[in-house]
């Protein structure tokens, strides 16, 4: 029967206990708080990235419906003219892209796109529409002159009429601004960011490309069937190039994604905590309540209204500080897509309602779920069993060993996901998730054996102080078990994390060595565009002049160009190396030496392994490129390392890229030095052969793995600002318990004092419990953490990017689970500690009579 009175006195009950322990219930909030913020900036700055990628190719792309992409060397400009006339087009535009560097500002790249302004003014309007009073037709009759988007004009200090030096190859140019794009839509002007509008003649003589085309865009009727694609070219739909471009970076999203829900999961536990300890202390008044007849439903109802009462405006700060992570993060995100996809500007976090809406939800649902255990506890006990606090630990213990049954069973659940055939990543995110809970459930049963194996040693061994330090830990379980499992997975995961970078460096390190492995690389600093053009190509009189420079024993050639394909930009590496060169790459299928004759006649190609896992290609299978003769086959021999990026490669010889693409030229060189000489003095011969005529980047050995590895770093600069947040949450967490552990121990330790404990007696015994308790989080977080690395190298990150990592692990980055966990237990438990020991025996035992 509905009791008329449960209601308002278990709501008053519940504010006058929140109120009365504001610091509990403010870390409780801020615990939650935390997670979601974690998981909102996570999934603002993906959708952030990925909605900058979506507009640059909507700007770019306009209403373009299909695309006739060529060679890399393009396509010849005539083709245009039959194409714009063929039945079922609407409209169709000729495109001339790629990229320039700014003399002013070296390490910044602007996006060059030709185009025909009348042809284009339907397909893209807003690069004709939004120009500020300028007469496109001198866009056309003035060569040299280009429109800038208003954004990028500010940035660099342009304004209209001023000359952009420019740097294309070895060759530099004056541009001149004639006007500013002035878009009004925000979102294209942010699709526009660093993109130089020429038109089509102009951009032709800037990249030297006279007399043809990257791609013709066109807009077909709907329905009306594609015109036949003339020689060497073939039609790649707008639409399937962006999903393409969207499916390269999913597994570095969703692996961000997973760790935002981590730092979710910490934060659940300082939730359960709080609302366990809200039931605890008015277990009394439950108690009583249960007797005068308020039914379980009631108890039951208040209890989670308790729980909302954190969640929800937990959740709301969690959304604001979400956004303010997020912009942060958003940095992070794009910098890493920079280095191993494609360039994106985007400097705006977007305010995405469902992003906010799941960050919302989730903070809503954890609160929830967490509040469940606490309070199906206080409404399952009878009410008479309700008014004893060792019924609590009794009830925990029990609790505790079900939560270990749980555990065992959801730990032998993900392994027998892992033992699934094939390699669906989800599948390995499920097996995770699992281990990682699984292994949560059991930590409060490991934490009961760990001390009772530890007990007698510390009894026979330690002061009496130790022995009562270390007993309080399960005596107290309803509040330790908790906080050292937030702490244990916390740890755990950043030693997970820890793990995989160092595997990751070590492995990328010896890869850097096999393949950088000359003395001195020389290059323009360019490299391919967008749009598979390739610019940056050395003048092969400059060639031969620099490898008879004195000092060099040997000269190694190569180029990267990228191949326009229907699943995105392909990177295909063409070299021109001996015997020893080739015998050093470091090849995961196939043998150098067998492979060495066929490679040099230009009979097979080489792949990466991570092309050879997106495209699920063997030894002995066939890849098909585009040529400018058409679509050829070539046989797959080997498969090697490359950790460039997860996109894939292709290398071939310089016999057989001359012989199928007709164009023997190279873009870079790698140098070997005679012994006694030494790197510095050949790069200054190198420097004055070149003379002032050319513009060349020369690298040392060393400065270009340095290079490479601050890539590297910067990948992973992310994952360490998530690894932090989560031991921050956790912070938190065992500072929430040790917060309830005093006011509940209060009466306690009051009798320890009236006995003659001083209050330095009082306070080391507490930060010995605190000491405790972040020893045990870090020994099961060392075994644990090792556990998730092997996870993470072998499976999470080959099934996302289909690298084979070697796994690395330091007996350092084992310890820092220790490291991290001591230190932090100690400064959470300082505050509660000290106020224990400062308050006077006598006003304890009042306030618990």
């Amino acid at each position: 029967m509905k009791h008329p009175f449960a209601t308002p006195l278990l709501l008053r009950s519940s504010l006058r206990h929140f109120l009365g322990h504001p610091w509990m219930t403010i870390l409780a909030m801020f615990g939650i708080a935390l997670g979601v913020a974690v998981v909102t900036a996570v999934d603002l700055a993906n959708e952030g990235a990925m909605r900058a990628m979506r507009l640059t190719m909507a700007s770019l792309s306009g209403h373009t419906t299909h695309r006739l992409s060529g060679p890399t060397t393009g396509m010849e400009e005539h083709l245009f003219g039959p194409l714009r006339w063929a039945d079922g087009v609407q409209q169709a535009a000729p495109i001339v892209e790629g990229v320039a560097r700014l003399v002013t500002f070296p390490d910044r790249t602007l996006r060059i796109m030709g185009v025909d302004p009348i042809a284009d003014a339907p397909i893209r309007p807003h690069l004709t529409r939004n120009t500020r009073g300028v007469d496109l037709k001198a866009l056309v009759t003035i060569p040299g002159t280009a429109l800038l988007s208003t954004r990028t004009a500010t940035r660099f200090g342009i304004r209209t009429g001023d000359t952009m030096p420019l740097k294309v190859g070895e060759k530099k140019h004056e541009i001149t601004i004639i006007g500013l794009l002035d878009v009004s839509d925000p979102l294209i002007r942010q699709g526009l960011a660093d993109t130089l509008v020429m038109d089509v003649a102009s951009a032709q003589e800037l990249l030297d490309f006279q007399g043809r085309l990257t791609r013709i865009d066109l807009v077909l009727t709907p329905g009306s069937p594609l015109p036949p694609a003339p020689k060497h070219t073939r039609w790649i739909e707008t639409e399937r190039r962006t999903r393409a471009l969207e499916g390269l970076t999913e597994s570095f999203r969703l692996n961000l994604a997973v760790l935002g829900m981590l730092a979710l999961m910490v934060g659940m536990f300082i939730i359960f905590n709080t609302i366990t300890f809200s039931v605890v202390r008015r277990r009394h008044i439950i108690g009583l309540l249960r007797a005068q007849g308020v039914t379980r439903q009631e108890l039951l109802v208040q209890l989670f209204a308790d729980g909302l009462l954190l969640g929800i405006p937990g959740t709301l700060l969690g959304l604001l500080l979400g956004l303010a992570l997020g912009q942060g993060l958003l940095g992070l995100v794009v910098q890493t897509i920079n280095d191993l996809y494609f360039e994106l500007q985007v400097t705006r976090l977007p305010l995405d309602p469902w992003s906010l809406a799941k960050g919302g939800l989730l903070g809503i649902g954890a609160t929830l779920i967490a509040t469940w255990p606490a309070a199906w506890e206080a409404v399952a006990i009878p009410p008479s069993l309700a008014l004893t606090r060792s019924t609590l630990e009794h009830t925990i213990q029990q609790g505790v060993q079900r939560a270990g049954r749980w555990g065992a069973g959801i730990l032998l659940l993900g392994g027998l996901i892992l033992l699934l055939p094939g390699q669906n990543l989800y599948a390995g995110f499920a097996a995770l998730g699992c281990f990682t809970v699984g292994a949560a459930l059991l930590v409060p049963t490991t934490m009961m054996l760990l001390v009772g194996w530890i007990q007698p040693m510390v009894r026979r061994w330690l002061p009496w102080t130790w022995t009562l330090a270390l007993g309080a830990v399960p005596r107290n379980l309803s509040r330790t078990g908790v906080a050292v499992a937030a702490l244990t997975l916390s740890v755990a995961t950043t030693i997970g994390m820890g793990i995989l970078v160092e595997s990751f460096r070590d492995t990328v390190e010896r890869w850097l060595t096999e393949t950088v492995a000359s003395d001195i690389y020389v290059s323009t600093g360019e490299t391919s565009t967008g749009a598979g053009v390739e610019v940056g190509i050395l003048d092969p009189e400059l060639i031969a002049t620099l490898s008879r420079v004195p000092g060099i024993e040997s000269v190694g050639l190569g180029r990267r160009v990228s191949l326009d394909t229907p699943e995105g930009l392909l990177n295909l590496f063409v070299l021109d190396i001996d015997q020893a060169r080739f015998s050093e790459r470091w090849f995961l299928k196939g043998n150098a030496q067998d492979l060495w004759p066929p490679f040099q006649r230009g009979e097979i190609v080489v792949i990466s392994e991570s092309l050879a896992f997106r495209r699920k290609l063997d030894v002995g299978a066939t890849l098909e490129l585009p040529t400018p003769t058409g679509l050829h086959s070539f046989p797959i021999a080997g498969i090697h390392a490359d950790f460039r990026a997860d996109t894939g490669s292709i290398t071939v010889s310089r016999t057989l890229f001359a012989r199928y693409w007709d164009d023997p030229a190279m873009a870079s060189m790698g140098i070997r030095i005679r012994a006694g000489e030494t790197v510095e003095t050949v790069m200054d011969r190198l420097n004055l052969a070149a003379g002032p005529a050319h513009s060349l980047e020369i690298q040392s050995n060393r400065g270009l793995r340095e290079a490479s590895l601050e890539i590297f770093d910067r990948t992973f600069a992310v994952t360490r600002v998530l690894r932090l947040l989560s031991v921050v949450i956790a912070f938190f967490g065992i500072w929430t318990a040790l917060m309830a552990i005093q006011l509940e121990r209060t009466r306690e330790l009051a009798v320890f004092r009236a006995l003659g404990m001083t209050r330095g007696e009082v306070l080391r015994l507490n930060l010995l419990e605190t000491t405790f308790m972040g020893i045990i989080a870090g020994g099961i977080a060392m075994p644990l953490g090792w556990f998730m690395g092997l996870l993470l190298v072998e499976v999470i990150n080959h099934r996302s990017f289909g690298w084979s990592l070697q796994m690395t692990t330091s007996p350092a980055m084992i310890l820092q689970a220790m490291v991290i966990a001591v230190p932090t237990a100690l400064l959470a438990g300082l505050i509660p500690s000290w106020h224990m020991a400062r308050t006077p025996p006598l006003e304890a035992l009042r306030e618990q009579g």
